[in-house]
């Protein structure tokens, strides 16, 4: 209404889904695994778009607020805790077809996220491309928390590989592992890296 003030954004409130469409309420799993499926695709969302203030409430309980200041590694710490935060790296590279940037974790965590123009992809390539960078760091067994965002252009990339676009296809994928490659590989291997004896 424009006579009650307050600030723009959107707010989705979701209440007794489904309580009356029999055919949906039965392949609903229990009430704590849908609600973690929630939180984990909020969490997704907000940590692709940092410039965005999300704030997720789950029966009246705050499970996620970011402050929408353009910020990866405050949404990391929003989503995964100071821990993670702290044992983050940061990288940026950029060649004449792509730009990637984001955060590497320390080889003492272990998760991982990739996300390439603004959405959370899954894709063989950069999977293997950041496991491979990780040999030798890492304890079998392990795997590596990795926050990236990539850009290129469309020509490049194929988006409609899956209907829901969590996966992706490129045209160029040599370049790509690579890219991602050296880029993680770069991070791990830095001075800071290196324990002092």
């Amino acid at each position: 209404h424009k006579d009650i003030g307050c600030p723009d954004g959107t707010t989705i409130t979701v209440r007794e889904l489904f309580f009356n469409v029999p055919a949906r309420l039965k392949f609903l799993k229990k009430d704590v695994s849908e609600a973690n499926a929630v939180e984990n695709i909020a969490e997704k969302i907000a940590l692709s778009h940092p410039e965005i203030s999300f704030k997720y409430i789950q029966n009246k309980q705050v499970k996620l607020h970011t402050s929408g200041n353009y910020s990866v590694k405050d949404v990391i710490y929003s989503v995964y805790g100071r821990e993670i935060a702290r044992a983050l790296l940061e990288v940026s590279q950029e060649n004449s077809f792509m730009k990637i940037e984001g955060f590497v974790g320390k080889p003492e965590i272990a998760r991982g996220n990739r996300y390439i123009n603004g959405r959370y992809v899954k894709n063989n390539i950069i999977t293997k491309a950041i496991e491979n960078a990780y040999r030798g760091f890492l304890m079998q067994h392990k795997f590596p928390f990795v926050s990236l965002r990539m850009e290129m252009e469309g020509n490049d990339l194929d988006v409609n590989v899956h209907p829901a676009k969590r996966e992706v296809r490129f045209a160029r994928e040599q370049e790509v592992y690579d890219a991602v490659y050296d880029t993680v590989r770069a991070a791990l291997t830095r001075r800071e890296m290196i324990p002092k004896v």
